[in-house]
Order: C-alpha cells, then structure tokens, then sequence
C-alpha cells in the first residue's frame, strides 16, 4: 500500500489524519544510531554526568532530537509548544528527566548500518551533522537569527528519508538506483517511486508536534527557497549544498547552484557564501568524529 501524503503548499495541515497516526508510530518505533545509543548508556552509568554532555549527545542524533522534542512538546507536560531546544527542555523537565527520556529511547535499539534498501545511516549521518553546523555558521550573518532553530532545520532536513528507508526500504532502493543511473533527483524519485514526500513529511510531522511555523516551513521549503522570503529558508538550501561539497562521494555542486533568492538573502553566489565561511575542516572532523566515521 502506497501511503500519499495531503500535500497543500500554504496550508496549515500537512498530512492527512491517518498517515500522521502511522508516522508518528514509525517514528516512536525507530531506533537511534549506534554511536549515539553507546554514547547515552555509557553517560547514563557516570555519577557525575554533565547535562552539557547529555545535551550535545542528543543533538548529534536527528532520531534521539526527534523523539525527545516530541515528548516535551506533548501534552503530558502541559508546557505548551515550541520548545525546540534540548537546553531548553533541560531547563524546564529537569536534567533527570531528560537523561530518562534519552535512555529509554536508546533502548529501543540501533539502527542499523546499512539496510535492505541500501539506506547508509553513517554517510546520511555525517551529511546531517555538517549542514546542521554550516547553517548555524549561516545564522551568524542575521543579528535576530535563532542559530538553534538553524541547527535543528540542517539536522532534520532529510529525516523523512530515515522514516522512507526503514519502512519502504525496497521502494527506497529503487528511487536510489534511479537516481544514479538517471542522474535525477533522489527525493523527486521518493515521491514518484515510494508514493512519499520527504521534505513534506518530515514538515507534517514537525507542525503536529508542535514545532515553531518557521523550522516547519524551513523543512517543508527546502527545495523550493524562492517560495519563501526566509533567511533561514535559504540558509538552509545552501549548507545542504555545502555540505554536499565538503564531503566525499557526494554530488558536485557548481557555484551556480544558489537560486537568485539565495543568492540575495546570502548575499552572493555559492562560492562567495562558501569562501565567507572560512576554514570548514575542524566542522567535517567534528560531524565524523560524532557519527563515528
């Protein structure tokens, strides 16, 4: 059976009723990657675990984020929403709290390295980590940018591939090989081949649980900046560029990749928002030493 999201660009609901029931049980059904699973029991067992150490672990796991936001976004803790920040739920829940949640979450299992689909959990990890850090490079150019919210948009914005690879992993293979022969667009070949909408989903499920309208329009928005007059919109368009650049067997990004919005809203072309940047080796180490690569 083909799950089709309800897709309007500009409405409130993303999803259908149905499909976000189903969603949301693959999602709490889903294991965290190893790194992280092995990172959470080994802190869970000191004494003396800093929250800051809890905190970063969390935040290197777009599964781990995921489910822990969702919980302190839900009901049960009658705090509201928008609480997208794991410091921030910290400093509401209490550390204890939130240490609980990350365990109970890495004993659900690990992820597995590689599956039938051909899904490979460190690279998409690795790809993860270091849009996530370029954005949050990017939000320093807007003195009112919220570098969290810039974080959490690179870090989740292929999440929806994950929930596609575990469930319909033989329609994922399919959408994978026709990507590399044809030469076409991985997530235009998901919702051709899967029946799914990666970016949409990942949106649908955000807005349900509570996440701030601007990182579910981010998320949503992703292949399509000039939709939306948005800083974050097209900062996060351009660190999945360049993180593609920075790291291995990744496709090649030409310096007229930047949409005429981007360029705009980034004030200049690929290889001039790229040269800003600086040095981005200490950010690849970063991202391959937390997937463990």
């Amino acid at each position: 059976m083909s799950f089709q999201p309800e897709v309007t660009i500009g409405a409130s609901k993303f999803l259908d009723a149905e499909l976000t029931q189903r969603l949301t049980a693959w999602v709490d059904a889903l294991p965290a990657f190893g790194p992280t699973v092995q990172r959470i029991v080994a802190l869970s067992k000191e004494m003396h675990c800093a929250p800051r150490d809890m905190v970063h672990v969390i935040e290197t796991d777009p599964v781990v984020m995921i489910k822990v936001l969702k919980v302190v976004n839900s009901a049960q803790y009658g705090y509201g929403k928008n609480i997208t920040s794991v410091n921030q739920a910290v400093a509401i829940l209490g550390f204890n709290t939130i240490k609980n949640l990350a365990l109970g979450i890495a004993d659900a299992g690990i992820l597995p390295a590689k599956n039938v689909g051909g899904f490979d959990a460190k690279r998409y990890l690795l790809h993860s980590l270091t849009t996530a850090a370029v954005a949050r490079l990017l939000a320093a150019q807007r003195p009112d940018a919220d570098s969290q919210d810039y974080y959490i948009a690179g870090l989740l914005h292929d999440f929806g591939k994950v929930m596609i690879s575990q469930y319909k992993p033989s329609r994922f293979r399919q959408a994978m090989d026709t990507a590399l022969w044809e030469g076409s667009a991985l997530h235009m070949n998901l919702q051709s081949i899967a029946g799914m909408n990666h970016e949409q989903i990942c949106a649908g499920l955000l807005e349900h649980w509570g996440f701030k309208e601007t990182l579910v329009t981010a998320i949503r928005l992703q292949y399509a900046p000039e939709s939306a007059s948005s800083h974050l919109v097209a900062s996060l368009y351009a660190a999945n560029l360049i993180s593609k650049a920075l790291l291995p067997n990744e496709s090649a990004v030409s310096t007229n990749d930047l949409p005429d919005c981007v360029q705009r809203a980034l004030g200049g072309s690929f290889s001039t928002v790229f040269s800003a940047l600086g040095d981005l080796q200490a950010i690849v180490d970063a991202a391959k030493s937390d997937a463990a690569i």
